[in-house]
């Protein structure tokens, strides 16, 4: 019975309280508010309800082929989007930026810390400034014992732009 008692506290706390919990004071600052082009890189879905936007647009990926593309975001709409990239590939983050970067320079870019070396590759094109950070966030889906950074807690916002 112990045993069974800790372990549920101990689950409840972290899927409860820390796994995601970074979500909601982000959110919470754009609520109501307009808000540029936010791209959800690397979690689940945001909650697009907690925006409280009338205005808002929700893009995502599309499949065509058992392919995960980018086809059907419109690109030219470039004010209250949320576009969920979950959890695609390098290469999706890339062209979904460039194209972006084509209609705006007002580009936000959300994902959990565990995953800020992934985007290196990025830093010869794109500068990333961090603009909001919580370490009250706890990613477990992209744990790689072998690096220890994928265990870093923390959510961050960056806005994004094209190096000139």
């Amino acid at each position: 019975m112990k045993l069974w008692i800790t372990f549920n506290i101990t689950m409840g706390l972290i899927m409860g309280v820390f796994h995601q919990a970074g979500i909601v004071p982000l959110v919470s600052n754009f609520s109501g508010e307009k808000f540029p082009v936010h791209i959800w890189w690397k979690t689940y879905s945001p909650p697009t309800w907690m925006y409280s936007n009338s205005n808002l647009t929700v893009s995502t990926t599309n499949f065509e082929k058992n392919v995960e593309r980018i086809d059907k975001i419109p690109w030219n709409v470039v004010s209250d989007h949320v576009v969920d990239l979950k959890g695609s590939d390098f290469e999706l983050l890339n062209n979904t930026l460039t194209n972006f970067s084509k209609y705006t320079t007002s580009i936000q870019l959300i994902m959990p810390n565990t995953v800020v070396k992934r985007i290196d590759p990025l830093r010869s094109h794109w500068n990333f400034v961090k603009d909001w950070e919580t370490s009250k966030h706890l990613d477990l889906d992209h744990i790689d014992i072998p690096d220890w950074d994928t265990i870093k807690p923390g959510l961050a916002m960056y806005n994004v732009s094209l190096i000139t």
